[in-house]
């Protein structure tokens, strides 16, 4: 043990670096940085607001999303002129406001992301892309350096991103089914944006403290409505739909609520154990944690519970906080009780939550929750002082590095005759062995039996579709969005529909090629070695819980489709934007003069003018999205006028997809125009060639038509030969005559659905 000793000038940097920036200020009178804002600043804010009001109209179809660009140009080249002629670099209030105002964002849009499905629909995702965006102009249009941040880590993590979002929509070309890869781009877009945004905008220490308080609370909120989802549905009922033996709600995929607690419940661990947060924030982090475990144990998410303890053994290796011990033995009775408390309540892990005995339950678990909950901010707050007493202990490297040794050794020396007297090995050969076994895991009454059940669960036979895919095609891919395809196409197993192969990095090779799985992977890698080389010098927990978040989600997203789901990963892009962008910081003079700039500097323009490119695209898919939902909504309730006619609008807006034409399609069919509801599906066919549905509507309605259908329900048992639809069409719809041929329709599956034909009730003719 050594005496406490002055930090050292490479430590003194750090902290200059790492701190609010205040340090970075000239003096200057009271409010000089709001006089200098001004009126120009007010007419740039302005005119931005038109660019951004003028870019949307691209929503509202060709003619006038060709004037709205125009507009928006206009209006970005004069909010930028009159945004860069502040002289004053200084920050202001008003930045400052800006800044924090940004580290709210991650939390918030989980919250909102979470509640609207996890943002896995384009609908969402793609007006979360539209104000990315609209952030991102308004920092590059009225910064004072927009560019400040952004060095070499930046550059090429976004640069990768740039080219994969690039990639991807360009895959439409070779895949043939352009919408698809639209969609894909445009989620890709989304991150690129969300990066950009906090990667230019990147602060000090103190707004990565504020984002990752603001992310833990978004997370802590969610799990909270869930659990009051299961625990007291009369309190907050939800829908029929969103009850499930496994928790999921609000997200309504388990393991994706499984990965918001498991990350929660990791920086709740970080802001209960740093001793740079203040102690009410310890103390309210220590008492999250019961309650973020019971909700990660509801979800039953093996993936996430992994992925979780893996995040969490990187953040202690990397971050080694000094107010860690006062943190477990104030958190870990708590959550060990709730926990198990939670476990033997046998109901809820059930679909019966109507019972009485469901409702006891979930009150008692309610109660238990509550006092572990006190019990643990009790515990936390008692413990402050010993936080304080490791915080002046001071630790030579000898004795550190000779302590982490003998506790190594006491570990494994406990471990190892543990494990033997288990007969540890035997059993992780037969998990392992159980693990490669493709199928389902056991259906039982009991969901709590998956924890501890070793198989995959499908997804080796997903991801070997995935493989073989890849090996197809092995530098461009089968085009993105097509895995759904390639799984109805190649899938070895029948009545199991996937839209997703459960693994990022696979998906992307077998969607994109080596080429697309390069650029993501540049991408990702080039993140977390930004947040690899932050974790130094007095904030080093903070940089460290940011690379475990980031190795947590890669993880989780190697076994599940955390890329299609925004509420997830929104926020890691956020984080990893703000390390990449503090990567980027220089070390500046204390005081400095303000100097003058051009008045139309080459690239704040060509930024602002790229921004205002990028955001068309959300912008074009929010508009037929909206359009779409309305006219799909129109044909439910079976007005086929309506309908039609919003299908046409969102066909002129986004005439890639094939959607707006299978809802002509029904309508004509309904209608009793056969040739017209031929043309249509024909029209979704060539939109989305690989899609064995859209040639089965196909064959049927030229079946209905009185035409020869054998090709398409040929091509459609092709696309897809274990579903009982295609196989079905080729043996009935193989006659000849256009009367058998018009009656076979109406008795073929799918027929109510797809021509609006009522099945009739009796024998289909012979032949």
């Amino acid at each position: 043990m050594t005496a406490a000793r002055a930090p050292s000038p490479t430590e003194r940097r750090d902290a200059v670096a790492e701190g609010d920036g205040r340090e970075d200020q000239a003096p200057q009178p009271a409010g000089s940085g709001d006089r200098a804002l001004g009126r120009r600043g007010v007419l740039a804010v302005a005119l931005t607001g038109l660019a951004l009001a003028a870019g949307a109209l691209a929503a509202t179809g060709p003619a006038a999303g060709a004037a709205g660009l125009l507009v928006a140009v206009f209006a970005t080249l004069l909010a930028t002129r009159l945004g860069s002629e502040r002289v004053d670099a200084n920050p202001s209030e008003l930045s400052r406001a800006w800044t924090a105002a940004l580290a709210l964002v991650p939390g918030a849009a989980t919250v909102y992301l979470a509640f609207a499905s996890g943002g896995f629909f384009p609908l969402t995702f793609a007006f979360a892309g539209l104000l990315a965006g609209a952030l991102l102009l308004v920092h590059v249009t009225l910064a004072p350096e927009p560019f400040e941040t952004l060095g070499a880590a930046a550059a090429t993590a976004a640069g990768a991103l740039a080219l994969y979002a690039a990639w991807t929509l360009a895959s439409g070309s070779w895949s043939g089914a352009p919408g698809r890869a639209f969609v894909e781009g445009a989620r890709a877009l989304l991150y690129l944006l969300v990066l950009l945004l906090f990667a230019s905008s990147a602060g000090g220490t103190r707004r990565l403290r504020l984002m990752l308080r603001s992310l833990a609370l978004g997370s802590v909120a969610v799990c909270a409505f869930a659990l009051l989802s299961r625990l007291l549905p009369d309190l907050w009922p939800v829908a029929p739909g969103e009850v499930a033996s496994r928790l999921s709600y609000p997200l309504t995929y388990s393991n994706a609520l499984g990965l918001i607690a498991a990350l929660g419940a990791l920086l709740s661990v970080h802001l209960t154990s740093d001793h740079g947060e203040h102690g009410p924030t310890r103390v309210l982090a220590a008492s999250a944690l019961p309650g973020l475990a019971v909700a990660l144990l509801l979800t039953l998410s093996r993936g996430a519970i992994g992925a979780g303890l893996a995040g969490l053994v990187v953040y202690v290796a990397l971050a080694r906080p000094r107010a860690l011990p006062g943190a477990v033995l104030a958190a870990t009775a708590p959550i060990a009780f709730a926990v198990v408390f939670a476990y033997r309540s046998e109901v809820l892990f059930t679909d019966d939550r109507a019972s009485l005995l469901a409702r006891s339950e979930g009150r008692a678990v309610v109660l238990v929750l509550v006092l572990c909950t006190l019990g643990a901010a009790t515990l936390r707050t008692l413990l402050l002082p010993l936080d304080a007493s490791l915080t002046r202990l001071r630790l030579s490297r000898r004795t550190r590095f000779v302590g982490v040794a003998v506790a190594v050794a006491a570990a494994l020396a406990a471990a190892i005759p543990l494990a033997a007297a288990l007969e540890a090995p035997a059993r992780a050969a037969a998990k392992y062995e159980r693990f490669f076994e493709a199928g389902a895991l056991p259906a039982t009454y009991d969901q709590r039996a998956r924890l501890s059940e070793a198989g995959s669960n499908f997804r080796l036979a997903y991801w070997r579709v995935a493989v073989e895919a890849f090996r197809e095609q092995p530098a461009r891919g089968s085009g993105a969005g097509t895995y759904a395809l390639l799984w109805a196409r190649d899938r070895p197993v029948a009545g199991h529909k996937v839209e997703n192969a459960h693994s990022l990095y696979l998906e992307t090779a077998a969607e994109l090629g080596a080429v697309g799985l390069v650029l993501l992977g540049t991408a990702l890698m080039a993140t977390l070695a930004a947040a690899l080389a932050c974790v130094r010098g007095a904030h080093r927990a903070a940089y460290a819980c940011v690379a475990s978040v980031l190795v947590t989600w890669l993880v989780h997203a190697g076994v599940d489709w955390d890329w299609e789901m925004p509420a997830l990963t929104v926020a890691v892009f956020a984080v990893g934007g703000h390390v990449l962008g503090r990567e980027g910081r220089v070390e500046r003079p204390r005081a400095r003069a303000p100097r003058p700039r051009r008045s139309l500097p080459t690239p704040r323009l060509a930024a602002a003018l790229a921004c205002s490119v990028v955001i068309a695209v959300p912008a074009l898919l929010l508009g037929f999205e909206a359009r779409l939902d309305a006219a799909a909504d129109a044909a439910r309730a079976g007005d086929c006028k309506t309908a039609a006619t919003r299908a046409a609008s969102a066909r002129a807006l986004l005439d890639a997809r094939p959607e707006p034409y299978r809802i002509l399609g029904l309508c004509r069919a309904r209608a009793g125009s056969m040739p017209g509801a031929v043309r249509a599906y024909a029209a979704a066919a060539r939109r989305d060639p690989g899609n064995w549905r859209d040639q089965y509507a196909l064959a049927l309605a030229r079946s209905a038509a009185g035409l020869d259908a054998r090709p398409e329900a040929r091509r459609a048992r092709r696309l897809n030969p274990r579903h009982p639809w295609s196989a079905y069409a080729v043996r009935l719809l193989a006659a000849d005559d256009p009367e058998v041929r018009r009656a076979q329709a109406l008795f073929a599956p799918g027929a109510p659905e797809l021509l609006g034909a009522a099945p009739v009730r009796r024998r289909a003719p012979a032949g």
